[in-house]
């Protein structure tokens, strides 16, 4: 946004993390690779390259795949939607080749099988789906397009009321049936106090604005 209007840095105080929902590669069933290498090597092979799905231009997700195929020499054709819902729907009926999603919005259709997972887009594997492999595996380190939720303060707000609310913040995300509900709607619950939270924010914006800068985009 060239016209936000506010410095999410200087006018936010961060006073913890609620939770953060992984970036998963899926695809129809139908798609003939299995994970990040065979989807690379098929985008080569295919003239046109693999259509990718995202729930909007702009997101996360759809830097994620951007970012991959500039390392990987990948031809993806974003194709964009207005959410996930309907994105997701076609990208069971196989009109898309694969897709990139915040887990929340796919987990439900992997673990039922009408979606099949090619890679989490983070250094490690999730929690979520254990048994899905991360990006940085499957050769392409370095590149996390995990989704944080975080709670903020008005920059002026005093440190101690900062961290009394971070300190409650933190019970409430560590509550065990909280954290059971976060896994089954796509969520890691993530209790951060305020710096961390801060240090997140920062590197986000420090390995992000690039790409946003070599795309052009822009969504004013």
């Amino acid at each position: 946004f060239t016209k936000l209007g506010f410095d999410p840095v200087k006018d936010l105080a961060p006073v913890g993390g609620i939770g953060v929902t992984p970036t998963l590669l899926v695809a129809p069933k139908s798609l003939p690779a299995g994970n990040l290498k065979g989807l690379v090597q098929l985008s080569k092979q295919r003239p046109d390259g693999l259509s990718v799905s995202t729930a909007g231009y702009g997101l996360l997700q759809h830097l994620a795949v951007e970012e991959m195929a500039q390392r990987t020499g990948a031809k993806f054709v974003h194709v964009v939607y207005k959410g996930g819902a309907q994105a997701a729907t076609d990208l069971i009926a196989a009109r898309v080749d694969f897709g990139s999603f915040a887990a929340g919005s796919v987990i439900q259709f992997v673990k039922e099988g009408q979606l099949k997972p090619l890679a989490v887009v983070q250094e490690t594997r999730s929690n979520l789906l254990p048994d899905v492999a991360a990006i940085a595996e499957q050769g392409l380190p370095g590149l996390d397009a995990g989704v944080h939720f975080m709670l903020y303060a008005p920059a002026a707000t005093p440190k101690g009321v900062v961290s009394v609310l971070g300190g409650e913040l933190n019970k409430i995300v560590g509550d065990p049936a909280l954290k059971q509900r976060f896994a089954h709607i796509g969520y890691d619950p993530t209790a951060l106090a305020p710096d961390a939270a801060a240090a997140i924010m920062r590197k986000t914006g420090e390995v992000w604005a690039p790409v946003i800068k070599r795309l052009n985009i822009k969504l004013d």
